[in-house]
């Protein structure tokens, strides 16, 4: 019976054909995932929340210019288009495709409510010029329900703030960050 012999150019393109494309696929998962900006955004609040503000900003900022719509069913286009069969859908449809989105905005999450005004949480605090930065940063941060600060569907705006009371204020739900 005759010895087998390895084919030793066949196993060396092989593998190295395996490494390029192991290489390839790595790159291309890292990519995505270091271009999700909700990561970024997750990272930001967590550190507000510890107090590290200087390092939330960076999160911020690198969550910032990505795609506010990172997965399929966040695209009211093609919600719409699918909704419609493939065909261009007509102005009313793309809106009607939008009532009841909901996706990551830069600093939060926003929902479209079915009168197609966008929800999301309010952020207010003092700027200070501190030196340490070329810009003005924010101090005492409150983060307010954006749901509470907007005008209920169906109601006029300058309507509802005058009817505002001082016990509906003392309702609304904020996060505070000192300093």
């Amino acid at each position: 019976m005759a010895k087998q012999k390895l084919n030793v150019k066949f196993l060396a393109i092989f593998l190295g054909i395996s490494a390029i494309a192991l290489v390839a696929i790595s790159g291309f998962v890292l990519v995505k995932w270091r271009a999700d900006p909700a990561r970024f955004i997750v990272k930001g609040d967590a550190l507000m929340a510890e107090g590290k503000y200087d390092a939330a900003a960076k999160q911020y900022f690198r969550a910032n210019g990505k795609d506010p719509y990172p997965r399929a069913d966040y695209r009211p286009y093609e919600k719409a288009i699918a909704a419609k069969g493939g065909e261009w859908p007509e102005e009313d449809e793309i809106i009607a495709a939008f009532e009841g989105l909901t996706f990551q905005g830069l600093g939060r999450e926003v929902t479209i409510r079915e009168d197609n005004q966008g929800i999301e949480a309010q952020l207010l605090g003092m700027s200070v010029q501190t030196g340490d930065y070329p810009f003005a940063t924010l101090e005492n941060i409150m983060i307010f329900d954006g749901e509470a600060l907007t005008t209920p569907v169906g109601q006029e705006s300058v309507e509802w703030v005058s009817k505002l009371t001082p016990e509906y204020a003392a309702g609304v739900k904020v996060d505070t960050y000192e300093k």
